[in-house]
């Protein structure tokens, strides 16, 4: 509300989804996924996990990203890595001027033309026609070899070739950034699903703790003040899973951001 420039509570505002969308994006959608089997199914029993928790989940998370995927979202940052465009591009730049500098070495050969008019008399007034002037065409090679330069030449290319040397480790050293930040991203989307399993675990243990705290509420075992803490207790779960919600698809995104894919700058 503040964002678009009302004042909070001059207007309503109605969230067209209640809940963050984590299943329609296809890459967290596999991942939770394989946190589904940790979970006991519905019906057969109040457990909330399956048989061999938490084991079992400490397996699902070290399989959660395979090598292969670590691979592909590394190559994808070369490819579309903005950063790392900029220093090849100074690395062409850098291999030019060696080049250039060992260029010196060869003699260069000119081609010159020229086309003018001769030179008019003094004695009598240059026409201002070009119609009445006498051109003519001028055809002729220069060569040109710097055979000496007291060094100045070789310093030159020795220092091109340092700034060759200093783009290259820069392009390098982008390289192993851009493989941390991929890397990184990848250990936050581990986190946030490994939080977001403890999340989802804790409503079902809030739910089901209300739904025993509505037959004990009707016998009168407990108060409507503990009945009141209980729902309370299932509300700040749901919250947590919200928050770990958005903590994984912000990691998403963040592995999206330090591929570059955003950009799209694949050539």
């Amino acid at each position: 509300v503040t964002i678009l420039g009302y004042n909070p509570g001059s207007i309503d505002i109605e969230l067209s989804q209640s809940e963050i969308p984590l299943h329609n994006i296809p890459s967290i959608q596999s991942k939770l996924q394989l946190t589904e089997e940790l979970f006991k199914p519905e019906g057969e029993d109040t457990r909330i996990f399956a048989k061999g928790f938490p084991f079992t989940q400490e397996q699902v998370m070290h399989h959660l990203y395979s090598q292969s995927e670590i691979r592909y979202w590394e190559k994808t940052a070369l490819c579309y890595n903005p950063t790392l465009h900029a220093k090849e591009s100074d690395i062409r730049i850098a291999n030019q001027e060696v080049n250039k500098g060992l260029g010196q070495y060869l003699p260069e050969l000119k081609l010159n033309v020229n086309y003018g008019g001769i030179p008019s008399d003094t004695t009598e007034l240059t026409s201002p026609s070009f119609s009445s002037q006498e051109f003519q065409w001028g055809i002729g090679l220069q060569l040109d070899w710097l055979l000496w330069d007291s060094c100045a030449r070789e310093h030159k290319i020795k220092s091109a070739r340092h700034e060759r040397a200093a783009r290259k480790y820069e392009y390098l050293k982008g390289i192993q950034i851009a493989y941390a930040d991929v890397r990184k991203q990848i250990f936050s989307i581990e986190e946030a699903v490994a939080n977001f399993v403890t999340s989802e675990s804790n409503v079902k243990l809030a739910a089901q703790t209300l739904d025993l705290a509505k037959k004990q509420l009707d016998i009168g075992y407990i108060t409507i003040f503990d009945y009141e803490t209980i729902i309370n207790n299932l509300i700040q779960a749901i919250n947590t899973r919200n928050v770990a919600r958005f903590d994984l698809i912000y990691s998403y995104y963040g592995l999206i951001h330090a591929a570059g894919v955003d950009l799209m700058v694949c050539q």
